[in-house]
């Protein structure tokens, strides 16, 4: 069969379309071939290559997230009408996945405001809180990542560390654990009934996204003597984010408590992100955290329980510690048995009360 393309051509009829339109169609084709590039190009970097350098991470310190996470936080506090609560807080949960079917009030008309909606309360149940390991969850969220700490050295993403000294304080005593440990980071420690064990720094960071649970809980059965407070930035500790930024959390608002469990030395920091200046720990009502005018770099505030009324805090498994506002991440450190296993994988999704890890040591 033969086709005559002259004829085909000459019955094509040719149209005009808007210049603006056209204008979008080439910058969306643009917008395509840049991206698809730099998935390729993230795709083929090394982690210490996709590192951005540090005048840019001091470009991003200047930023004023600090402002305007103050003033997020007012926005969620106001409260809203109730004809506007069903529309809102249905696509806030529909666009981030929010179970309404395990929180204590399904009806979201209910909450008053966003921050009500954020921090809402699990119906009794909700969560089992495993009995059988030595570690859970303290929180819902995304396991970034998990191991053993050795010269004074923690893990932010795979490939990317950060120093203790940095997150915790040149004077911490996790740091000072850190200076008496071996090169293999294992100390040799005495149990309570004095025989001495081969223990071990261990660290485990969970992310909470946006649509997460925001109330985070005790992994264990401890005490805590002591509370760190540090002023810092406010930027975002999304899984992407901190594949840019090296030492990322060191640098952003975070609590961290500290006490021990049956195996030592525990510790438990919340860190705070963007849009997230609110930190609230239960029982401290002192603690207040996105203060106007209270960040300088470097700069942190002490606590100790014992000094005060409140003397330490014994806390229980899976026991209501404090909440976030919006999302951010937990870090532990504690110190275990070199026998210690984790019973999680990188990226895993889990609830608070699953179990994260175990010793043979009990």
């Amino acid at each position: 069969m033969r086709i005559s393309f002259r004829r085909y051509l000459g019955s094509m009829r040719w149209f005009h379309i808007p210049a603006a339109a056209g204008f979008a169609l080439v910058g969306y084709q643009q917008y395509r071939h840049i991206r698809d590039r730099e998935r390729r190009k993230l795709q083929t970097q090394t982690p210490e290559e996709l590192v951005i350098p540090s005048w840019q991470v001091t470009l991003l310190k200047q930023l004023p997230t600090r402002s305007l996470s103050r003033v997020a936080g007012m926005l969620t506090d106001i409260t809203l009408p109730i004809w506007l609560r069903w529309a809102a807080f249905s696509a806030y949960a529909w666009a981030f996945k929010c179970n309404m079917e395990e929180a204590e009030v399904e009806d979201i008309t209910c909450y008053e405001s966003f921050g009500k909606f954020f921090t809402r309360h699990l119906k009794d149940g909700a969560r089992v809180i495993d009995k059988d390991h030595d570690l859970v969850s303290p929180a819902d969220g995304q396991i970034l990542c998990f191991g053993a700490v050795c010269d004074d050295k923690i893990e932010q993403v795979k490939g990317i560390n950060y120093s203790l000294s940095t997150f915790f304080g040149p004077d911490s005593e996790i740091v000072k654990y850190c200076r008496n440990s071996s090169a293999n980071g294992h100390v040799n420690s005495p149990t309570k009934n004095g025989a001495c064990v081969d223990k071990c720094l261990y660290h485990c960071v969970i992310y909470l996204s946006p649509g997460d649970y925001h109330r985070f809980h005790s992994p264990t059965e401890w005490k805590i003597q002591y509370r760190r407070h540090f002023p810092g930035t406010l930027m975002s500790v999304s899984p992407l984010a901190l594949k840019f930024v090296r030492g990322l959390f060191a640098y952003n608002e975070r609590v961290n408590l500290r006490g021990e469990w049956k195996h030592g030395l525990f510790s438990m920091t919340a860190v705070g992100a963007y849009n997230v200046g609110s930190i609230k720990i239960n029982f401290d009502s002192d603690l207040a955290t996105n203060l106007p005018g209270s960040f300088t770099e470097g700069v942190f505030k002490d606590f100790h329980y014992a000094k005060s009324s409140v003397s330490s805090v014994g806390v229980g498994r899976g026991e209501n510690i404090g909440e976030f506002n919006f999302g951010s991440t937990i870090v532990l450190l504690f110190e275990a048995p070199t026998d210690f296993n984790f019973t999680v994988d990188l990226g895993q999704k889990i609830k608070y009360g699953q179990a994260i890890g175990t010793s043979g040591l009990q």
